[in-house]
Order: C-alpha cells, then sequence, then structure tokens
C-alpha cells in the first residue's frame, strides 16, 4: 500500500487486493483487502469522519481488511476505479457515468433516502434576500459547485439551457465552490446570491438545500425556489475484475447496515441516507443524455 495527497491536502492510499497463497504454496494464506473510495460531497470534516467510520464497519462486517479513501474530485474517483486503483467506491451519478467510460465496471446498490432512489437539484438563495423565482434571481450571482457535480452543476446548468437561458448573460456573475459546504458559505456569508446543491426527493413542494443541512447549516436560514430533477441517487459501483465472493459480500453487507439501529445510525452519517435500492447501468441513462445535451 502507498500513500499520496491530492487536491485538498487529504492522505489517499491506493491499495491493491492482495491474493491467497495457490494451493501447495510456501507463503502465507493472505485476507482478500477491499480498497473503497469516495469524494467529499458535503466538505472535508465530514468525509474524514465518514472514511473512518466505513473503513471499520465494513473490516467488521466483511471479516477482512476494508480501507476507505477520500479523493478530491469525482473524476479523480472515476479514475481510480476505472483504472482499478480502488476495487469499489461510493460515486455520484456523473462519476459512476465517467468511470464507465475508462473500464468495465459494475453498480452494485443505489443509496435511499426516504424510500426514494433518486434526487433533486435545487436553486436556494438565502432567506429573506427577497428571491422567490428565477426571474428574481436575474442579475445576481450565483454559485455553482465545481466539477462535474451533478446537483451542484450539471443538472442546474443543463435545466437552464433548456429554457434557453444563458447564465453568463443572464446571471451578473458565476462563482464556484469546491463542495456543497461552501456554495452555502457563500450564499450565507452574502458573497452569492444565489446557489444550487441537492435535495432529498420528497413531495413536489418539499425542497429543502440538503447539501447545506448535510454539512451542519441551519435550514431555516435558506430558502428554495426552483427544483430540477430527478436525478439517480448516488451508486455503490465496483470494478469487473472484483472476485464476485466480495463483490457479494460487499453488497450484503451494506445491505445489512440500516437492519439494527447502530447501522442507521451509521448509514446517516455515513451516507446521509437510510438504506440501499438495487441499481442498474440503465438507471443512469438520463445522466448520459444530459452530458450529450450539454456537448451539443
Amino acid at each position: 500500500m502507498f500513500a499520496r495527497k491530492i487536491g485538498i491536502g487529504l492522505v489517499v492510499a491506493a491499495a491493491a487486493c492482495a491474493g491467497k497463497t495457490p494451493s501447495g504454496g510456501t507463503g502465507p494464506v493472505l485476507e482478500e483487502r477491499l480498497s473503497f473510495g469516495f469524494t467529499r460531497p458535503t466538505g472535508e470534516k465530514a468525509a474524514i469522519v465518514s472514511s473512518g467510520r466505513l473503513s471499520a464497519d465494513l473490516t467488521e462486517a466483511l471479516h477482512s481488511p476494508v480501507t476507505a479513501h477520500v479523493f478530491a474530485t469525482p473524476r479523480e474517483l472515476a479514475t481510480a476505479l476505472g483504472s482499478g486503483v480502488i476495487d469499489a467506491a461510493w460515486m455520484s451519478p456523473g462519476a459512476y457515468v465517467q468511470a464507465a467510460r475508462l473500464a468495465e465496471i459494475e453498480p452494485v446498490l443505489k443509496l435511499s433516502r426516504g424510500g426514494f432512489g433518486r434526487y433533486r437539484s435545487v436553486f436556494f438563495t438565502k432567506a429573506g434576500k427577497g428571491i422567490a423565482s428565477l426571474p428574481d434571481a436575474q442579475g445576481k450571482t450565483l454559485a455553482l459547485v465545481q466539477g462535474a457535480s451533478m446537483s451542484g452543476h450539471l443538472f442546474p446548468l443543463a435545466y437552464l439551457k433548456r429554457k434557453g437561458i444563458d447564465p453568463h448573460l443572464f446571471f451578473a456573475k458565476l462563482i464556484e465552490g469546491k463542495d456543497h459546504e461552501e456554495v452555502c458559505r457563500l450564499v450565507f456569508d452574502g458573497k452569492a446570491d444565489v446557489g444550487v446543491t441537492l435535495s432529498d426527493y420528497r413531495a413536489p413542494d418539499e425542497m429543502t438545500p440538503d447539501g447545506c443541512v448535510q454539512a451542519g447549516m441551519d435550514v431555516d436560514a435558506f430558502e428554495v425556489f426552483e427544483a430540477v430533477g430527478p436525478i439517480p441517487n448516488d451508486v455503490i459501483a465496483v470494478r469487473a475484475t472484483l472476485s464476485a465472493g466480495m463483490r457479494d459480500k460487499l453488497k450484503d453487507a451494506l445491505l445489512q447496515m440500516h437492519r439494527t439501529e447502530n447501522g442507521k445510525a451509521e448509514m446517516k452519517t455515513i451516507f446521509h441516507a437510510d438504506g440501499f435500492v438495487p441499481a442498474a447501468d440503465t438507471d443512469f441513462a438520463a445522466v448520459r443524455e444530459l452530458e450529450n445535451f450539454m456537448s451539443e
């Protein structure tokens, strides 16, 4: 195993799977190891906590060593899984599609929040700002999540494009935060008038800036005025060459998490979710269509 620093300075280890000594060999039998990667959608502190707890929980459940690693961006995570540097990943829909272009990978499960395997992107502002609709936001400053974030970048920009709105002309200024937490801070601190973030899928009129809530901010500090979606929820994916035994053990361990009170608490802390639902590659057709639309 080796370690390096990327992007935000978090230590990221790239672990290879250790195989077993062939029958009749003289070396010790090694346990199969699993390296699990994800990004930091709601901030560095949350990612550090989640990586430690996920490593411990899966090591116990699988009865074999698991190391969780935090990558600075969805693109770096996609590259790591697609190239086999890591064995499994908790990925945004966009990162999954990127990784699937690089190599054969397999979606195992999708996160479930409130019983739904999908979520939305929302436009929001600071409470009391007086922005209640998209037309009210014209001439204001918009904060996006940098890179290929589905809810924090691609889906809201595609939504504007379909409405015939050029964001560079409609808004006075576009700025980017490194993650959802920073976008929420930019809006709260008045450095941006409007932001975009993720929101769990609820009733059509129940729109909450969950990216801000997951970052520990007060939901009442913000107001949502527009929703975009649905977007398929984050996915747990594995490299295609991972052994079927390890793949199935990982899937079973994750499915069992929400069956105990402690497991439910871990699901909330690590994944900001309450369970998992089956996943298939076809679930991400909307993401591929969006990318094609944006490239036109």
